[in-house]
Order: C-alpha cells, then structure tokens, then sequence
C-alpha cells in the first residue's frame, strides 16, 4: 500500500513538472509569436484579466526595486572587471589617450556589458556592439514572474598631463524603445549617460536620458535624442569610461504579457546608441 502510494505522488510530481514546462515553453512561444505591441494588447484583452491595483502597484516597485539592484550589481562588475588582470570588458578594449586641456571628441567604442535576471514565466536579453556603438536590452514575461536587464556601450580612455582640469564630458546619440505592461503588471525602461573613474572604481557623474513605465496594457514609446553632459574633474593618468546606459524590467502578477524593449529585431530599430562622446576642457 505505501509503495502505491509513493508511485502515485511520483507520478502527481512528474505530471505536475512536465505541466509547468509545458505552460513556460507556451508562454514563451507566445511571446515569440506577437513580437508588436499591437499584437500583444490584443492577446493581452483576449485574457480577460480583472484589475488589481494593489497588484499593479506590486509589479511596478519591483521594477523600481530590480532597477536600483542592477545599479548595485554594476558598479561591483565595473570595479572587479577594470581592476582584475585584463583590465577590461571586451577583447576589443582599446584605450585612447586624452591630454587634459586639448578637446577631444571620440567617434570609437572599445567596452561594453549586459546582464541580467529572471524569475518565474520570464526572460531577458541583452545585445551591444562596441563597434557599432550600440547597446540593446530586452525584458519580457507571459504570466506570473519577473525579468530584469541593462546594457551599456562606451569608450575608454587615459588621460595624460600635469594638472587635473574641469571638463564636460559630452554624449551624442539617440535612443527608441516601447514598453507594455500588462493588466496587474509593470514595464520599465530607463536610458542614462555615465563616467565611470575606473583608477579610484567610482561613478564620476550619471544624468538621466529618460525614463518610463506602463501597466493597464497602455503602451509607452521612448523615443528621443542623447544629448547630455557630465561635469568632471579629469586627472592625470587616470582612466576613465564613459559610456551610455540602458536597463529594462518587466514584472507579471496574471496570464497577461508584460514587456520593456530596447533590443532590435531586426526592423524596429529599438536601441540606444552614440555618435561621439565630446571631452570639452572648461
């Protein structure tokens, strides 16, 4: 009789697993499939979701809370990557020389990163090209979860003299995304500019681009222009990382679909990228 009864559980468990692995590769087909936010309003009112305020309001400080940890995450990489033996993030690190008091404008991008987590019928995706100048990043989750990323590109460089020097450091680009969240859940999306002191492993300065969110499947487009400064003080031989910056997050709390989109697929552009990052001696 106990052995039935084990055989039974172990069977109750299988089927149970194998049902939960079948609605995440549903939920993710699903989201495969209805790649506009046409689409995904669509199937979103096809759920018939009943509205929680308490739950909207849940899902958008978990956004809110994933973003302020990713920060926290970042800065730790940033400090254990530029002091660890390579010294960099990509293999096509290519410091430039800046002499304090000459102008400088960079056109290159050498450094770039982008991570994230997930939890529950979620997932992330982050793209960059220092080449390209480009940084992507892409949050989604059909039902109950949460998925957070960031992304960023830039251009190192090492600054030589004798004297330390004001400066602006200036950030030329664009930026696009959308983001939708679903009936009891929240979309993110936040674009910045920052100078990373890699010598002392501090954040010399970080400017908001632009921020957003949405939930009640209202969507909200970011689309708009870089053209932000960041006052430093450069000094001698210190190196430096300025680079731009993009996270996103999405949170569920109901079959509906939620989703922070900065990442192209191949015909909607959305990303964040530079054309020139401008030191300009004050």
């Amino acid at each position: 009789m106990k052995k039935r009864v084990l055989c039974v559980l172990i069977t109750v468990i299988m089927l149970l697993a194998m049902s939960n692995t079948a609605s995440f590769a549903g939920n993710n087909q699903i989201v495969n499939e209805i790649t506009s936010i046409e689409d995904i309003v669509k199937y979103n009112d096809q759920q018939n979701e009943t509205p929680d305020p308490e739950l909207t309001k849940k899902a958008l400080t978990t956004n809110l809370n994933r973003i302020k940890e990713l920060e926290e995450y970042e800065a730790k990489h940033l400090e254990e990557t530029f002091s660890s033996s390579e010294g960099s993030i990509s293999t096509m690190a290519n410091p430039v020389t800046v002499n304090i008091g000459t102008d400088t404008t960079l056109t290159t991008g050498d450094d770039g990163w982008g991570d994230g987590s997930n939890s529950g019928y979620a997932q992330y995706r982050t793209a960059y090209s220092p080449y390209y100048k480009y940084a992507q990043s892409k949050t989604w989750t059909a039902g109950y979860g949460y998925a957070d990323a960031y992304c960023y590109v830039g251009q190192r460089f090492i600054a030589k003299g004798t004297t330390a020097k004001s400066a602006k450091v200036i950030f030329s680009g664009s930026y696009k995304g959308s983001l939708l969240g679903g009936i009891n859940g929240s979309a993110t999306g936040e674009v910045k500019v920052k100078l990373w002191d890699a010598t002392d492993s501090v954040w010399v300065g970080t400017v908001t681009v632009k921020t957003g969110s949405s939930n009640n499947n209202i969507a909200t487009y970011m689309n708009g222009n870089i053209s932000h400064s960041i006052n430093a003080f450069i000094e001698p031989d210190h190196e430096y990382f300025p680079y731009i910056h993009v996270v996103t997050t999405a949170s569920q709390y109901g079959a509906q679909v939620s989703r922070g989109d900065f990442y192209d697929d191949g015909s909607d552009d959305e990303m964040i990228k530079y054309t020139s990052i401008k030191i300009d001696f004050i």
